[in-house]
């Protein structure tokens, strides 16, 4: 009752997509730490389908229209990790 923590609806939604990183009241997903992370993870488990995706997943992060919220250099280092998980994928399968 007198604790709660205040809605969009007593502040309006213009207050609340005002907010950077917000989206209608929303946190903003980070593509660029999604990518990020998927290309980390391809260092060390599957190279070739965590490096693809995250080649994806961090070209969409350079290119959305508001893309500074999106985390432009994360979102390059992701592409640039995913590159580096193919390449080892290849060298992997090259190795047998």
């Amino acid at each position: 009752m007198g604790n709660e923590a205040p809605t969009t609806e007593e502040h309006g939604d213009a207050a609340a997509a005002a907010k950077p990183g917000r989206i209608g009241g929303v946190r903003a997903p980070s593509v660029g730490l999604n990518a990020l992370v998927l290309g980390i993870i391809g260092l060390f488990f599957f190279n070739v389908p965590f490096g693809v995706i995250a080649i994806i997943v961090g070209y969409r992060g350079r290119t959305e229209r508001d893309w500074e919220r999106f985390a432009p250099g994360k979102a390059l280092a992701g592409m640039i990790l995913g590159a580096i998980d193919i390449a080892i994928g290849i060298v992997w399968a090259s190795i047998d």
